[in-house]
């Protein structure tokens, strides 16, 4: 028998305790126990980790850290780089590298647990915890859909910390370091649908679908090519449970698949609770984006 009360207060921290009797069920991220009266009480929190350059400190400053809901224990890295951020510029690429180096340091300090990882453009209307709870509890990775044809979007998604998800991200950064600068979404996206197995197979499958690797332009017509690609592809080769998290969960292409530039109107799903400001070029778009769906959502809330 299983009791979950969320969140609390203990002092100053709010904690997700987990009350049950007899056989404990698997294992979960905890600070600590205790028995009482025959009854196992465990304090559990779930780590949430995401990345800062200076760049976006505008982002993580006014939209994702004062929007946040939930109990999750913040595993915030500001790395200190100099740069816009714009896509695919050489600091941008340099974060991607940090952010999959940080994704795999999460997986080895949640084993048997699991955590969430979350860019920084993101903000939160409503509780997540629940509802990825329930995404993630028979799978390995859950993600937010990135656009209609299903790309899993590395920009936020919940992760157990096993074997096999170390095992993924480990190839992951090896195409990120090697032949693929920027474009950790697009390594995790083939590397769960196609079979591939080293470097040489993933750059010959770059070849087919026309996207030139040595120029370091992942165009997003190169992205939409390889979604066509992967999209008909149900086996998959890593044999990670994959899913998705719900379309509350969405982000700037979830529903269009295509840029947005300011000016335009964004598909707003039924009770949003978490907003990811992808498909924009510059922060000044994704603070844009973002000020938008706050308005939609609060007008929406008062009707």
């Amino acid at each position: 028998m299983i009791y979950n009360f969320f969140p609390r207060h203990l002092g100053d921290c709010r904690i997700h305790l987990q009350v049950f009797r007899g056989k404990k069920p698997e294992p979960q991220n905890k600070i600590t126990s205790g028995l009482i009266h025959g009854w196992v009480i465990e304090i559990m929190t779930i780590k949430l980790y995401a990345l800062c350059t200076p760049s976006h400190a505008i982002l993580r400053d006014e939209w994702f850290l004062p929007s946040l809901q939930d109990d999750y224990e913040l595993v915030l890295e500001n790395l200190d780089q100099p740069g816009r951020g714009l896509f695919h510029e050489e600091d941008f690429r340099s974060a991607i590298l940090r952010k999959v180096e940080l994704i795999l340091t999460a997986i080895e300090e949640n084993r048997d647990g699991w955590f969430l990882f979350s860019d920084i453009d993101v903000q939160f209307f409503s509780s997540t915890r629940p509802m990825i709870e329930k995404a993630i509890a028979s799978r390995d990775l859950v993600f937010q859909t990135d656009n209609p044809v299903g790309t899993y979007c590395t920009g936020f998604f919940a992760c157990r910390g096993n074997d096999r998800t170390r095992t993924l991200w480990q190839k992951a950064l090896e195409l990120v370091r090697a032949s693929c600068p920027g474009e950790d979404q697009i390594a995790v996206n083939i590397l769960l649908r196609v079979p591939i197995r080293n470097l040489p197979t993933f750059l010959f499958f770059c070849r087919l679908l026309g996207i030139s690797l040595k120029k370091y332009r992942f165009s997003y017509d190169a992205g939409h090519r390889i979604d066509d690609f992967c999209s008909g592809r149900t086996e998959n080769p890593s044999g990670i449970r994959v899913g998705y998290l719900p379309t509350s969960f969405f982000g700037g292409g979830t529903f269009t698949g295509r840029i947005w530039t300011p000016g335009e109107n964004i598909p707003i799903p039924p009770n949003p609770v978490m907003h990811h400001a992808n498909f924009c070029l510059s922060v000044e778009s994704k603070v844009k984006m973002m000020a938008l769906v706050k308005e939609k959502v609060s007008k929406a809330s008062e009707c």
